[in-house]
């Protein structure tokens, strides 16, 4: 595995610290963003809710994406944070970030939604504003409204397809593939599309050979759906999630 291609397909500016890492462990890097990241405008509701921060028991950013384009939202109301808010992010990169505008945020050690909802006793919060892209996030949204949360967003981005023609000609039997999201793996499918049946010359048979790596269970039904066949489920979202998954495929191989 070590000496294998490995295709990274986050946003721009996302991919680099887990592209050195890769490097340096031997493998060939391919950084293809499946994903563009485009600021939304202020609405009227998320104006309120950012006026409102300090109403709120928990603040939720969902990605660095949410902390780089809604901490600027913020600060144009709260020239210093509130004092009795609980932060939290995602993952260890996103408080990393968060770290960097003076925000001492929580994260769990297993990065994704499945990973905060274990950390917090969530039955003693009362209000909770999540920061994200359009539509992001629906699982931990369910489930803090299931435990009678009154839960609040803040759009502040949206994410983009971006499709990439001449990955099928980058990609050999044996690359793996990391994908993000439900998106990603939609975006993946519209660079290389299925075809009629095995055996073909075409750039859709060359993903017979190729794994792909998803941070969840619900993002391994989408490529099912989307008729990948090959594919690891990481145990978090984040960059160790990555490299755990492929120490384990290169462990089943051995």
């Amino acid at each position: 595995m070590a000496d294998g291609l490995v295709v990274l397909t986050r946003p721009n500016g996302d991919n680099d610290s887990l592209s050195e890492r890769l490097r340096a462990d031997g493998h060939s890097v391919l950084i293809r963003p499946l994903l563009e990241i485009r600021p939304l405008p202020l609405e009227p509701a998320g104006r309120q809710c950012a006026m409102a921060l300090d109403r709120f028991d928990a603040v939720i950013f969902v990605s660095r994406n949410a902390v780089r384009y809604g901490i600027a939202v913020l600060e144009q109301f709260w020239p210093q944070w509130p004092l009795s808010t609980d932060w939290y992010g995602v993952g260890k990169q996103t408080a990393l970030e968060l770290s960097r505008h003076g925000i001492d945020a929580r994260y769990p050690e297993s990065s994704g939604s499945e990973g905060l909802i274990r950390m917090v006793d969530w039955q003693q919060t009362k209000r909770v504003l999540i920061i994200r892209g359009r539509g992001g996030l629906a699982l931990l949204q369910e489930y803090l409204e299931d435990q009678g949360v009154e839960v609040s967003y803040l759009e502040v981005y949206e994410r983009a397809p971006r499709c990439w023609p001449e990955l099928g000609d980058e990609i050999t039997p044996g690359s793996v593939i990391v994908l993000a999201s439900g998106e990603a793996v939609a975006a993946l499918r519209g660079s290389i599309p299925a075809g009629s049946g095995k055996g073909m010359t075409n750039h859709s048979a060359r993903l017979d050979g190729v794994t792909l790596i998803v941070p969840s269970g619900r993002v391994r039904s989408i490529a099912e759906e989307h008729q990948f066949e090959r594919i690891v489920v990481a145990n978090d979202a984040g960059d160790e999630g990555t490299l755990e998954a492929l120490a384990r495929m290169a462990g089943d191989h051995g």
